[in-house]
C-alpha cells in the first residue's frame, strides 16, 4: 500500500519534550492531569488506500472500485487496528496507570451506500476524518459531500451527529461526556479490568458501551490465525503495511513472534 508522506513529528526538546508521548502520558509529574478522549475510526486508512493506484481501479482521478476486495479490507482492518493500538488504547493505559481519567471510543458509521455507480461504504467506511462533521452537524464538506452525507442516511445520521455533540458539550463544560445530556447512554471511562470500556459510536444500534480495546498480543494472535491468509508471506506484508507509519518496537516484537524474516 502506498500512502502520505506526512511529516514526521520531530521531538526537539523545546517545542516538543524529547521524551516519549507515552511514556509522559505514564507520568503525572511531566503531563497535564487533566481528563483526555482518544478515538479512531474503524477504517481509518480506507482513505489513503482509496486514492492507491496499486490497489484501487480509479478513473478522471476518482476511485471506483478495489482491484482485490478482499485484499482491500483486509490490509484496511488491521492498520485500523495497528493505529487504534498505538493511538488509543496504549495511551489510555498509560494515562489511566497514572491515575487520571481518560475515555475512549471507536467511531464505526459507514452509510454511505452507494452513489453515481460507487460503492463508498466499500471505498470508504469509517474511514480517518469522516467523523468530524458529525461533531459539529455540519456536513458540507465540499464538492464530495454528496457522495459521503445525503437523505438516504439522513436520519441516523443527524441523529448519531446530535449525540457525539452532546457528549464532546458536555465534556467541555463538566470534564465528564457523561450521557451527553441525555441523548446517549452514560460515556463510562476507560478501564481494561472491565468488560465494557470503550464507546462504539454508531447509528445501529447507537452509541453503546463495548470492549474493543487492542493489545499488540491480541492483534498478533488474530493475525497468526487469520485463515483469510495463506502463507506466512502473506501474514508478514499485512504486518508490515499496518505498522509501516510507527511500526518500532511493535513492528520487530510482531515480526520475531510471526516469524518474518529479515
Amino acid at each position: 500500500m502506498l500512502g502520505p508522506n506526512n511529516p514526521a513529528v520531530l521531538r526537539d526538546g523545546a517545542v516538543l519534550p524529547e521524551t516519549p508521548f507515552l511514556e509522559r502520558f505514564a507520568d503525572p509529574a511531566r503531563s497535564a492531569p487533566v481528563p483526555m478522549i482518544f478515538g479512531t475510526n474503524r477504517d481509518e486508512s480506507k482513505i489513503f488506500m482509496a486514492f492507491d493506484p496499486s490497489q484501487v481501479t480509479r478513473a478522471f482521478g476518482l476511485p471506483l472500485w478495489p482491484k482485490d476486495a478482499d485484499r482491500y479490507n483486509l490490509m484496511a482492518e488491521y492498520s485500523a487496528r495497528a493505529w487504534k493500538l498505538r493511538g488509543v488504547d496504549e495511551p489510555a493505559r498509560r494515562r489511566r496507570e497514572a491515575g487520571l481519567p481518560v475515555w475512549t471510543y471507536r467511531w464505526d458509521w459507514d452509510e454511505q451506500g452507494r452513489r453515481l455507480g460507487l460503492n463508498v461504504t466499500q471505498l470508504l467506511g469509517a474511514a480517518h476524518g469522516l467523523e468530524i462533521p458529525f461533531v459539529f452537524n455540519h456536513f458540507d464538506v465540499g464538492s464530495q459531500s454528496g457522495l459521503l452525507y445525503h437523505e438516504d442516511n439522513a436520519e441516523g445520521r443527524e441523529r448519531l451527529a446530535r449525540q457525539m455533540m452532546g457528549y464532546w458539550a458536555s465534556f467541555a463544560r463538566d470534564l465528564d461526556p457523561g450521557t451527553g445530556g441525555g441523548l446517549g447512554p452514560r460515556w463510562q471511562p476507560f478501564e481494561e479490568s472491565l468488560a465494557v470500556g470503550h464507546l462504539r459510536l454508531d447509528t445501529a444500534p447507537g452509541p453503546e458501551m463495548t470492549s474493543v480495546a487492542e493489545t499488540l498480543e491480541g492483534l498478533l494472535a488474530d493475525l497468526a490465525a487469520d485463515p483469510r491468509l495463506d502463507s506466512l508471506a502473506a501474514r508478514c506484508a499485512v504486518l508490515d503495511n499496518a505498522f509501516r507509519y510507527d511500526g518500532g518496537d511493535a513492528l520487530e516484537t510482531g515480526r520475531r513472534v510471526l516469524g518474518c524474516g529479515g
